[in-house]
């Protein structure tokens, strides 16, 4: 086997990074993260650089469709890798994570491979230049949450230490314009940034030759992260900014539960990862500032509420901005009626009036709209009968704070209740 290539047995795909993944990963990443001045690349971040977009691309290439309930695939990978004592010793760990994380049975196993010529220059390369390190690593999504995370940590630093880390392409489309928008922005509002500040990486499974590419993205957030802790130093932060109502990952209706429903940063996950890194020896504390915020309250907690009232409107929320297409617009905009759409309204609803965003159906007007309004309201009906101590764990287990978790979910239903039955 070669040094870049995984086997797969689930649907009998072979993969090679280099082939399946658009990234231009060697020569594109690692050559960015060099002209940011970002020299924190080590064997065993590489190696989880790698195991992200193996993952990544097995996610998207193997349909749901075909498994025998018709969504959870059992995904059995062989990935080599360069620190192989490391990651045995976490192979069941990370097993756990990614089951939890996309709802599928994966089985991970690995291989020993040595670094080729090319690794071996860089990090000769690494090795002679002279260390700077960002003090902290904060996720840029592109959405209203990061947009206030990093809102709140410039507004609370005299220097520019933070690296403000995104990534497009692969489930995210759309989101790219936003994202350069308010990078553009960011640096003109803080004159101690500048481009080196950000970071913007690529990274798309490429398709497979019958057309079955599988539309959902659980495992994206896996290498979203993984890019961010390869930019991380060790005994620094990793921020994830994201309100504590969606992290919770409750469904607020049928179809949307168990893992039909995105687990980025629900406290399992998270602590599951950062387990994980421990293990490794990757000094990286993952946080999440905004645990037991909802979105509504991030907003009205942020350090700068006129820059942030200035561009809502340069922020993405919604799980499908491309299919503006489908109602003539050229551009990506937000649909109104998906989960984060609507958890986006409510939020914007407790912060300022009128909402400027562009939503596609403001009122839930369409076929869809309507089958969510219908469901939100009977998940309101639900929700005032049902144990909250019960519910917030419904998603993954919960060992702390479960007042402080019921308080969010509660908060972020009342602003949902809100926004769907206010002036009736």
């Amino acid at each position: 086997m070669s040094d870049n290539k995984a086997t797969i047995s689930s649907g009998k795909l072979n993969f090679n990074i280099d082939m399946e993944l658009s990234t231009s990963y060697r020569d594109t990443f690692l050559e960015q993260v060099f002209s940011n001045s970002c020299y924190v690349v080590d064997e065993i971040r590489l190696d989880l650089l790698y195991i992200s977009n193996f993952v990544y691309a097995a996610d998207r290439r193997i349909s749901r469709s075909n498994a025998l309930d018709a969504w959870t695939r059992e995904i059995q990978l062989t990935i080599p890798v360069i620190c192989l004592s490391h990651w045995n010793r976490v192979r069941n760990l990370l097993n756990e994570l990614l089951n939890f994380l996309t709802g599928d049975i994966w089985e991970i196993n690995f291989t020993d491979r040595k670094k080729n010529e090319r690794e071996s220059k860089l990090f000769e390369f690494v090795e002679n230049q002279p260390e700077y390190f960002y003090s902290q690593v904060c996720m840029f999504s592109g959405g209203l949450d990061s947009c206030i995370g990093s809102i709140d940590i410039l507004r609370g630093q005299t220097t520019s230490n933070t690296l403000f880390v995104s990534h497009y392409g692969g489930g995210s489309k759309g989101t790219k314009g936003y994202q350069d928008l308010l990078v553009k922005e960011t640096i003109n509002h803080f004159s101690s940034l500048s481009l080196s500040n950000f970071f913007s990486f690529y990274s798309a499974a490429m398709k497979t030759p019958t057309g079955q590419d599988e539309p959902t993205t659980r495992s994206r957030s896996f290498m979203f992260f993984a890019h961010a802790i390869a930019l991380t130093p060790d005994n620094a932060k990793l921020i994830i900014p994201e309100n504590g109502f969606v992290s919770l990952n409750i469904p607020l209706y049928f179809s949307r539960n168990g893992s039909s429903s995105t687990r980025t940063t629900h406290p399992f996950y998270m602590n599951l990862f950062q387990k994980i890194l421990n293990i490794l020896g990757i000094n990286v504390r993952l946080e999440n500032p905004y645990q037991f915020l909802t979105k509504g309250q991030m907003m009205n907690n942020c350090l700068d509420k006129e820059f942030l009232s200035r561009n809502i409107i340069n922020t993405m929320s919604c799980s499908h901005p491309e299919q503006a297409r489908w109602s003539g617009c050229s551009d990506p905009i937000h649909c109104g009626y998906c989960i984060p759409c609507t958890i986006r309204r409510a939020s914007i609803n407790e912060f300022c009036s009128p909402d400027p965003t562009l939503y596609r159906y403001l009122n839930y007007q369409n076929k869809i709209g309507k089958e969510t309004h219908n469901a939100l309201r009977i998940a309101l009906q639900k929700y005032e009968k049902s144990n909250h101590f019960m519910v917030v764990q419904r998603s993954g287990s919960l060992i702390s704070d479960i007042k402080k978790y019921v308080s969010v979910y509660e908060e972020g239903m009342e602003e949902i209740r809100r926004l769907l039955y206010e002036g009736e």
